[in-house]
């Protein structure tokens, strides 16, 4: 086996007969999972404060609890995810400052708003992740709640170490948007690159069969459109 680079820098194990891929695909602007992105520094309190203030959000009380999962009602099955909301504030005093708050509100506000209903699964590597969250289907759209992209949230102790974790796409340090994807094994060189943010809890026969999908060769885009069809939030992980 060895590593070959595809999109913008993404490095996926592959098979000898396949080390031919011409390099131009590495021109795209698409959100692609990559490891050439360095890892950024913290904000300070100054742009925190920034954020906080730009913001059109208040921090309702719908964010600000410390379990919330979602379900992803796809083509193939259902996939249920447990948000890392451990990570948020217990009381909005320190809201501005909190890891994770920005990446957790806006993907569950894109959930309630049925911004992912109809996403394809647009790219689809086995043994490496899967990818959704673009409504223009094409791998290059989707925006946040805010209409720009926006900052990474790393914790340390967040690692891409298993199956079923779920992480924010991007193209670039701080190019937050809409797409995410979901980890088919350890990935460790994507740590501190994209934001991880949940772990599948339920359905992990669901994206088994994500992973059977037959792709095109070239870009790694299902054959067969799938997709997610809508999208259920639970307040408990562990609710049905």
């Amino acid at each position: 086996m060895v590593n070959v680079q595809i999109g913008s820098g993404c490095t996926v194990p592959k098979t000898s007969n396949e080390k031919k891929r011409k390099a131009s695909e590495s021109e795209r602007s698409d959100d692609r999972v990559t490891d050439r992105f360095p890892r950024r520094k913290k904000d300070s309190d100054g742009e925190a404060n920034r954020r906080n203030n730009d913001s059109p959000w208040s921090a309702p009380n719908g964010f600000l609890i410390h379990k919330r999962s979602v379900t992803l009602h796809t083509d193939v099955g259902d996939i249920k995810i447990e948000l890392f909301c451990e990570l948020c504030p217990k009381t909005a005093n320190s809201y501005h400052t909190s890891d994770k708050l920005y990446i957790l509100q806006n993907f569950l506000a894109l959930c309630a708003s049925n911004y992912y209903d109809n996403c394809l699964f647009h790219r689809n590597i086995k043994g490496f992740i899967v990818q959704t969250g673009d409504p223009t289907h094409t791998g290059k759209g989707g925006t946040s709640i805010w209409n720009r992209k926006f900052e990474d949230e790393f914790k340390e102790e967040l690692k891409h170490n298993a199956r079923g974790l779920v992480s924010m796409a991007n193209n670039g340090p701080n190019m937050n948007g809409s797409q995410f994807f979901i980890t088919y094994g350890p990935q460790p060189h994507l740590d501190l690159k994209y934001t991880l943010f949940g772990k599948v809890i339920d359905g992990l026969e669901t994206l088994e069969q994500l992973e059977k999908l037959p792709v095109n060769p070239k870009n790694y885009r299902p054959l067969t459109e799938t997709r997610i069809n809508s999208v259920t939030i639970h307040a408990n992980p562990l609710a049905g």
